[in-house]
């Protein structure tokens, strides 16, 4: 049986949580027409991916 931490439930969650938000803002990025916008939505996925990738650090390091 496999046993996780709060913290590190946490973690997963996290992770799912970024890449499901970050996968529909990907696509509407590309369909995205005016500049503004797809510079913003660019830089909101970034914060999204630097935030999973910080998650899933998170997670390698306390592993049990």
């Amino acid at each position: 049986m496999i046993r996780f931490t709060v913290l590190q439930l946490v973690m997963y969650t996290l992770v799912f949580y970024g890449l499901g938000v970050a996968t529909p803002l990907f696509f509407l990025r590309t369909q995205a027409t005016d500049n503004e916008d797809s510079c913003f939505l660019t830089v909101v996925l970034f914060g999204i991916v630097a935030f999973v990738i910080l998650a899933i650090i998170g997670v390698i390091f306390l592993a049990p």
